[in-house]
């Protein structure tokens, strides 16, 4: 009479620890488009520009990874938070949104279960935003122009 109990929770931990292991897996692989996002700088003028190629770059990591391949049934996609569509800097990076069926049969229910892999590591700032910021306070102090190479000078006093 224990039997088949002992078989049925014996089916749900291994069905929970695939489906760790597939969480786990699409963690790693959000990590690691993250990476890409936050650091990619491909010298564009403007700021979006920036943003929009990190952010093909990064769905490029995550796509190598394969998660439709080496997770059964995998429905996910790469979204991201951009420093436009958030309010606080914090929040900007890549996040994954996806379903899977918690266990199996009528062993834990058959609902499917959203689950999400953040991983908010920001996002830097581009060398032309930079050279912007710096050529604004350059010219507050300077009262010059930053057409030519124009340093600040600091004697250390």
């Amino acid at each position: 009479m224990t039997f088949p109990i002992v078989v049925g929770f014996s089916f749900l931990f291994v069905r929970l620890a695939v489906n760790y292991t597939d969480g786990y897996y699409i963690h790693y692989a959000t990590y690691m488009a993250s990476r890409t996002y936050m650091s990619l700088d491909t010298e564009k003028t403007e700021e979006s520009a920036g943003d929009s190629d990190a952010f093909k770059a990064a769905s490029r990591v995550f796509r190598r990874y394969k998660p439709e391949i080496l997770i059964n049934g995998f429905d996910g996609e790469l979204k991201e938070n951009n420093i436009d569509s958030v309010s606080v800097k914090v929040f900007t990076g890549v996040w994954v949104e996806y379903t899977r069926t918690f266990a199996m049969g009528f062993l834990g229910g058959t609902e499917k279960v959203k689950l999400r892999s953040e991983s908010f590591l920001g996002r830097e700032p581009i060398r032309t935003e930079v050279w912007k910021a710096i050529c604004t306070n350059i010219s507050r102090v300077t009262q010059g122009t930053c057409q030519k190479h124009t340093t600040l000078d600091d004697n250390g006093g």
